[in-house]
């Protein structure tokens, strides 16, 4: 498997067939091997049950099922773990990360040789003032610890094999997988996007 695109999701069943439908027909623009890893993080409703119905007709996608709720980025840990791509992205499940941008960041990992993509917002979309103003604080508090610039960092990024491997082998054991990337070094390269309108209202992050 060249790709893999791993996929935390919980409580998705409004979106689970159709998030994997559109990033299908997005892998199947380029030419790469590929398959889709979605880490279910202890979902309540009919996630699984429809996850597992999709991978019985459709070899590309696996399903990771943790055995409990452990946290968006522990399940993301989760999935790279079990990943067998050369190259590993990682994204959201509704659809702010646009699909179609996954063959664009293969193509710029495989045209600069880099070791990371990061996806970077362009355009924050939608959001509230008060969501607005708690991340530019944050992001900024983070950017000026770490020395690195965060503020439209996103968990949507591309790591090949060998940066992979540095990230798990931190031995963290509460994982925040947007300032840890930056953190391992190696090549990276940002690519701007937009972020676009998800697929279902509301978002599952609380204050």
């Amino acid at each position: 498997v060249e790709i893999s695109v791993v996929i935390p999701v919980l409580n998705e069943e409004s979106v689970i067939e159709q998030t994997i439908r559109q990033l299908s027909e997005a892998m199947q623009t380029q030419s790469e091997s590929y398959e889709i890893v979605i880490v279910d993080d202890g979902s309540t409703d009919q996630t699984w049950s429809r996850l597992m119905a999709i991978a019985r007709t459709n070899p590309q996608v696996r399903g990771v099922r943790l055995s409990r709720n452990f946290g968006h980025d522990a399940a993301v840990f989760s999935g790279i773990k079990r990943a067998r791509g050369n190259a590993i992205v990682t994204m959201d499940c509704d659809g702010q990360h646009p699909f179609f941008e996954v063959p664009k960041m293969v193509r710029l990992w495989k045209e600069t040789g880099c070791d990371i993509v990061n996806a970077v917002k362009r355009e924050r979309g939608e959001e509230g003032l008060l969501y607005k103003c708690s991340v530019r604080l944050f992001s900024g508090f983070l950017s000026w610890t770490m020395g690195a610039d965060l503020k439209n960092a996103t968990e949507f990024k591309l790591l090949d094999r060998r940066a992979a491997h540095a990230l798990l082998s931190c031995g963290d054991y509460h994982y925040f997988y947007r300032a840890l990337v930056p953190w391992i070094g190696f090549r990276q390269v940002d690519y701007p996007f937009v972020v676009a309108a998800g697929l279902r209202e509301g978002s599952h992050w609380n204050f």
